[in-house]
């Protein structure tokens, strides 16, 4: 999902083993400073809620999930 969010532009990633203090404050920084991160994260937040919210993802969530026979 933190690959998806960075791919749309909205976010970043940190890889685990690279995650310290440091890296999540200058991360976190990085995201405040520029807009385009809330800009983008506004869109994907219309864009979920345009496709159904939370209740779809979690429909889609439980269909991927459910067993096949």
């Amino acid at each position: 999902i933190a690959a998806r969010v960075a791919r749309s532009g909205a976010g970043l990633v940190i890889p685990p083993r690279r995650l310290t203090s440091e890296s999540l404050r200058i991360a976190l920084a990085t995201l405040l400073e520029r807009p385009g991160f809330r800009e983008r994260a506004a869109a994907l937040r219309d864009e979920i809620a345009a496709a159904g919210g939370v209740a779809r993802a979690a429909e889609l969530a439980e269909w991927a999930a459910r067993p096949r026979r």
